[in-house]
């Protein structure tokens, strides 16, 4: 099964997009599947249905962190080499998807209880965002094979 086929069965097993990115890539770098649920769990929505930043997005910007950088104070090179990792990402998933944003992206305020009640009721999280996570887990992949 591919990645962005992982990615997708694990949002339609109930976890939120930046849990279910993480969860598939995490364990890569020993980070196991419940771990990275658990500290996912709270961007849901574009971080706790605020609409802003995709999970997606943010779920791979954990990841692109897990694989390069050392997490140390002296990392001065994986500080520059995430940021640049992060940059061409992000670029590449708004030349895709035309933007980032939770809300946008589903073109709904679902940061509203209206508008989150009518994205629920139009079936719209189950609509697009499988797309966007197999999107990309795809850009994620190839962001990783140049930069690791």
């Amino acid at each position: 099964m591919s990645t962005s086929d992982q990615v997708k069965q694990a949002y339609a097993d109930g976890l939120m997009c930046s849990q279910s990115i993480l969860k598939v890539f995490g364990p890569r770098y020993g980070l196991s599947g419940e771990l990275a649920g658990k500290i996912a769990c709270g961007l849901a929505g574009g971080m706790s249905w605020e609409g802003q930043v995709c999970g997606a997005v943010t779920g791979a910007v954990m990841v692109l962190g897990l694989a390069l950088c050392e997490g140390t104070a002296s990392d001065e090179l994986g500080r520059q080499t995430i940021q640049e990792a992060v940059e061409t990402f992000t670029m590449r998933f708004e030349e895709q998807f035309g933007k980032r944003s939770c809300a946008e992206l589903l073109n709904m305020e679902i940061y509203t209880p209206e508008g989150y009640d009518a994205a629920r009721q139009s079936d719209l999280f189950n609509r697009k965002c499988p797309g966007l996570l197999a999107g990309a887990a795809a850009i994620l992949e190839d962001v990783l094979a140049e930069y690791r």
